[in-house]
C-alpha cells in the first residue's frame, strides 16, 4: 500500500470557539455579547512545493500533507504545526480529533473494468440490480475503543483521485488502482496538550496502518 495523503483535523470545543477577536471588540465597545459565534475569516496556507495545506478557522483546524515522507515524519510535522498555532491562538479544548490516511494499491494486471469486476466479487454480495454496475465502492463506519473508524475503498483511476481526494497534482500514478481511505475519529472532549495530541495521533496512525495492511492482504495474488 502506498500512502499518498494524510489529513489531520481538530474541531474546537465551543468554549474555544467563542474566544474570537470580533467578540472581544464587541464586548469592549459595550455591546451585549451575542450567544452565537461571530463569523470571521480564517487562515489558509497552501504550499505547492512542499505539498501541504493548513486551514484554520474558529471551528476547526485542518492540515493536509501529500509530500512523500515517512509516516512518523508526517505526524511530527502535523504536531509541530498545531503547536505553533497554539502559541498564537490557543487550541484550548478539543471536541473532536480526526486522522485520515489515503492509500492506493496498484493493479497492473487490470484495466478499470476488470478491476471493478474483481472488486465487486471480493467486496460486495452480488444482487440482480448490480449486474450492470460500472463503478463501485464500499463505505463502512465502525467503533473501536474510543475511536470511530471510517473505511472507504474502490477501484479508481488517477483523474478521480486528483479531483476528489488530493489537494495537489501528483505525477507517476498507476494507470488503475484500488483506493483506500482510512479515518480514525476520537470524539471524547480533551484539553489540548502537545503530548496528548502526539499520543492520540500515533495511536490513530498505527490503527490506520494496521487496517491498510489487513485490506492489502485481501488482494494478494489477484492484482
Amino acid at each position: 500500500m502506498q500512502l499518498v495523503g494524510l489529513e489531520a483535523t481538530i474541531k474546537f470545543d465551543e468554549a474555544t470557539q467563542v474566544r474570537t477577536p470580533a467578540r472581544n471588540i464587541f464586548s469592549a465597545l459595550g455591546g451585549k455579547t451575542p450567544k452565537t459565534k461571530l463569523r470571521e475569516p480564517g487562515v489558509t496556507i497552501k504550499n505547492e512545493k512542499e505539498k501541504f495545506l493548513i486551514s484554520w478557522h474558529y471551528e476547526e483546524c485542518r492540515i493536509v500533507l501529500e509530500e512523500t515522507k515517512t509516516h512518523k515524519e508526517c505526524l511530527d510535522l502535523v504536531v509541530n504545526i498545531i503547536q505553533t498555532i497554539d502559541s498564537v491562538a490557543p487550541v484550548g479544548t478539543m471536541q473532536e480529533v480526526r486522522l485520515e490516511t489515503r492509500w492506493l494499491l496498484p493493479a497492473p494486471s487490470h484495466d478499470f473494468n476488470s478491476l471493478n469486476e474483481l472488486y465487486m466479487r471480493m467486496m460486495v454480495s452480488p444482487k440482480e440490480f448490480m449486474k450492470d454496475a460500472y463503478d463501485s465502492s464500499v463505505i463502512i463506519d465502525s467503533e473501536t475503543d474510543d475511536f470511530v473508524l471510517h473505511h472507504q475503498s474502490g477501484p479508481m483511476e488517477p483523474s478521480q483521485l486528483l479531483e476528489d481526494f488530493l489537494e495537489f497534482k501528483r505525477d507517476k500514478l498507476p494507470g488503475v488502482f484500488i483506493f483506500l481511505s482510512v479515518g480514525l475519529t476520537h470524539t471524547k472532549v480533551l484539553e489540548y496538550s502537545r503530548e496528548k495530541l502526539q499520543t492520540l495521533f500515533a495511536d490513530g496512525l498505527h490503527r490506520c496502518e494496521q487496517h491498510a495492511e489487513d485490506f492489502h492482504k485481501i488482494w494478494e495474488g489477484d492484482l
